[in-house]
């Protein structure tokens, strides 16, 4: 029997600008799951409040749950704004646990058009990171 899979965990979020909400600006997010080469794309727009939310991605395979293998999913959220795209999270996830990008964390951003991306090292010891505009709160 196949088990759920967590490709990509839900994600909530803010975009800002100086610190205020930025309303009504689309937030796309993909991802590519190299296990069975399934890519996908979704789209949000940010309500008054500046937030935007995703729910969690989920794919299931019954090979993938038998046969020993890395996972890999390659994850990607960016926003259209000022006549540009910008990166807001990238990360390569390597196992299919909820929550899973940052163990046990769940992704909450905070992002503000104003600031470059960056690398964020999220654990020294393990480590690991993600790029972006974004900060988790």
């Amino acid at each position: 029997m196949a088990r759920t899979l967590t490709l990509f965990s839900e994600v909530e979020g803010v975009i800002l600008q100086g610190g205020k909400p930025i309303p009504g600006v689309e937030v796309e997010r993909r991802y590519v799951w190299h296990w069975k080469d399934q890519k996908g794309e979704d789209r949000a727009i940010t309500g008054q409040d500046g937030r935007f939310r995703f729910p969690a991605i989920t794919g299931s395979s019954f090979l993938g749950s038998l046969i020993p293998h890395e996972p890999v999913v390659q994850q990607s959220i960016t926003l259209r704004h000022g006549g540009g795209e910008l990166l807001l999270w990238k990360f390569t996830k390597h196992n299919y646990d909820a929550t899973g990008e940052i163990p046990g964390r769940p992704l909450r951003m905070r992002c503000d058009v104003g600031d470059k991306p960056a690398y964020h090292l999220v654990d020294e010891k393990l480590k690991l990171g993600y790029s972006g505009i974004c900060t988790l709160e």
